[in-house]
C-alpha cells in the first residue's frame, strides 16, 4: 500500500548539501585578546580599585590595619602590576584594610620577631653582626612607635619602652641622627642629621617647624623622639613633641606670660624641665609631662625661684628625679646655687662670693652631692709680679640635702672652710675664657665637663673629665 497518499502530502521547505572539506560554522561570534598567563606574586596585596605602578617601590611596607600585622613589598622589580603587589610574607586577606609607608632613610635591619615581647627576638638575625648599638631606635610601624635601644645581644633587642611588640611582629632599627634646631627670621627651622657619613648626609633637610616662632631648645625625650621649647609670636612658652622623622605629635602651651627661655633638661620620663624669666627678672621653672598630648606639672606659672632683689644673668639648672631643681645663676659675678623642691619656697641657697666667676655650671652627682663649676678670673692679673695663669675653671661640691660644702672642695685645704672652690683646671698660657659646658649624658644618668684648653700654647683643644667619677 503507497502510504504516501494524499492523506499525508507535504511540501519541502528547504535543504542543505554536505560537501566533504567544508568548514563548520563557529558557534561564537567574540574573539578577545590573547596572552600568556602572568604568574601572581608571593603573598599578594589585590586592589582592583588601587593603582600601585608608578607609584609605591620594593622596600615600602604594607601595615594591614585590620589585622595589626605588617610585611615588606619585594615584587616591584618584577612585575610592576598596576593592581597587584607581592609582599615578603602572607598578612593580606580579603576585605581587610590596609595603608602603604615609605621609610624616609633605610634602616640599620629589619626582620620579624619569632618570640614574645615586648622586646625584639629574632633568631635569624644577627643584631651584632648587623652594627646595631644601644642607643639606636627600634619601630613598629603597625603601632607607629619607637623606643631607645638600651642592650643588644645576638638575637635579643631590649627595648626602653614597650611599643607593642609580639611575636612575629615586623620590625625595623635605624642610627638616631642629629637634630639641630634654630631660629631663622621669625621662624623655627630644623634639620635631622645622619651620624653616619664624612661628611655626614642629610636624614631630613632644613624645613620650618614654627611660623613665627623664636628662642627654640630641643632635647631627646628617650624614645626616639625630640621635645622643642620654642616663644611663640606674642612671647608665650610653648612645647612640642616631634616624631622621629621630624612630625609634630603635639604642642601644648607652658605659660601664657611672656618670658625668656633661660635652659630645659630631660625629666627622665620622656618629658621636659624648663628654666625661664619673666621680664620683672624673676625666675620660674615648669615641668612638662610626656603625654598623649603633654601636660603642665606644676600649675599655670610653674614655681618660683626667690633670688632677691638683683637680677641674675647665665642661668642654668639640673633636675633631680624626686622633682627637686637645683638652679644656678651669675650675679654680680658670684655664682649662686638654689635648690627648689614643689613642696613651697627654695630648700636652701648658696652664694659662691668670689666676684671673679662667670658662666655657671652645675651637676647633681646620684651619690647625693652636687657640683658647681664656673669660669674664673682671679689669678689673670697681667701684668702683675707673680705668674699669670689666664682664666680657669673652678668647682664646688655640695651636699644635696643642705648645701653644705664637702670636705676638700675648698681653697683653703686646712682650717675654716670657705666659698671660694677649688681649680680644676688652670689654662696657662691663654687670656681666653674656657666657657666650660656640663654635658648630659646616657639620658642625663652621667655627665661630662668639656672645656677649652690652651696649656699647650696652640689653638684650643676640648678637653673633659667625667664628672661622676671626678675627685679634686
Amino acid at each position: 500500500m503507497n502510504q504516501f497518499n494524499s492523506f499525508y502530502e507535504f511540501v519541502v521547505d528547504w535543504g542543505i548539501g554536505i560537501t566533504s572539506g567544508l568548514a563548520a560554522t563557529t558557534i561564537y561570534n567574540y574573539t578577545g585578546p590573547t596572552g600568556v598567563a602572568q604568574t601572581m606574586p608571593a603573598n599578594p596585596l589585590c586592589d582592583n580599585e588601587g593603582s600601585f605602578n608608578g607609584t609605591v617601590l620594593d622596600g615600602d611596607i604594607v601595615v594591614n590595619t585590620s589585622t595589626s600585622n605588617a610585611a615588606v613589598v619585594n615584587s616591584i622589580a618584577t612585575y610592576n602590576y598596576i593592581h597587584a603587589l607581592g609582599l615578603n610574607y602572607n598578612i593580606m586577606n580579603d576585605n581587610n584594610n590596609y595603608n602603604i609607608i615609605r621609610y624616609r632613610y633605610a634602616p640599620v635591619v629589619s626582620g620579624r620577631t619569632d618570640g614574645a615581647g615586648p622586646n625584639i627576638q629574632d633568631s635569624v638575625t644577627d643584631f651584632n653582626v648587623a652594627a646595631v648599638a644601644a642607643g639606636d631606635i627600634a619601630y613598629n610601624p603597625v603601632t607607629d612607635q619607637y623606643s631607645v635601644i638600651t642592650n643588644v645581644a645576638q638575637h635579643v633587642l631590649t627595648l626602653k619602652t614597650n611599643i607593642g611588640i609580639g611575636n612575629n611582629s615586623y620590625y625595623a632599627v635605624f642610627h638616631q641622627g642629629a637634630l639641630y634646631v634654630w631660629q631663622n627670621g621669625t621662624n623655627v627651622v630644623g634639620r635631622i642629621v645622619s651620624m653616619e657619613g664624612s661628611p655626614p648626609g642629610d636624614l631630613r633637610p632644613t624645613w620650618t617647624i614654627v611660623v613665627n616662632g623664636t628662642n627654640p631648645r630641643a632635647i631627646p625625650d628617650g624614645s626616639g623622639n625630640a621635645l622643642v621649647v620654642y616663644n611663640n609670636a606674642a612671647g608665650q612658652i610653648r612645647a612640642m613633641l616631634l616624631d622621629g622623622y621630624g612630625n609634630q605629635v603635639w604642642n601644648i602651651q607652658v605659660d601664657a606670660t611672656a618670658a625668656t627661655i633661660l635652659d630645659i633638661k630631660t625629666d627622665g620620663s620622656g618629658g621636659v624641665v624648663i628654666l625661664y624669666k619673666y621680664a620683672n627678672n624673676d625666675l620660674h621653672i615648669q615641668k612638662v609631662i610626656a603625654g598623649s598630648p603633654g601636660s603642665v606639672a606644676w600649675g599655670a606659672s610653674g614655681l618660683s625661684i626667690v633670688i632677691g632683689a638683683t637680677a641674675s644673668t647665665q642661668e642654668v639648672m639640673e633636675y633631680i628625679a624626686n622633682n627637686d631643681v637645683i638652679v644656678a645663676a651669675n650675679i654680680s659675678n658670684n655664682t649662686y646655687l638654689w635648690r627648689r623642691g614643689v613642696g613651697g619656697a627654695n630648700d636652701w641657697a648658696r652664694n659662691i662670693a668670689v666676684g671673679t666667676a662667670y658662666n655657671p655650671q652645675v651637676y647633681y652627682n646620684s651619690g647625693g652631692t652636687v657640683i658647681a663649676f664656673w669660669q674664673d678670673t682671679r689669678f689673670n692679673n697681667p701684668p702683675a709680679t707673680y705668674i699669670n695663669t689666664g682664666y680657669g675653671v673652678f668647682g664646688m661640691k655640695m651636699n644635696y640635702a643642705g648645701g653644705g660644702i664637702v670636705a676638700g672642695w675648698t681653697a683653703n685645704g686646712t682650717g675654716a672652710a670657705d666659698n671660694n672652690g677649688i681649680s680644676i683646671i688652670l689654662n696657662r698660657h691663654s687670656y681666653l675664657l674656657p666657657n666650660p659646658l656640663v654635658v648630659p649624658y646616657n639620658n642625663g644618668a652621667n655627665s661630662l665637663l668639656i672645656w677649652e684648653d690652651y696649656r699647650l700654647g696652640r689653638d684650643n683643644d676640648l678637653v673633659y673629665y667625667r664628672l661622676d667619677n671626678f675627685t679634686p
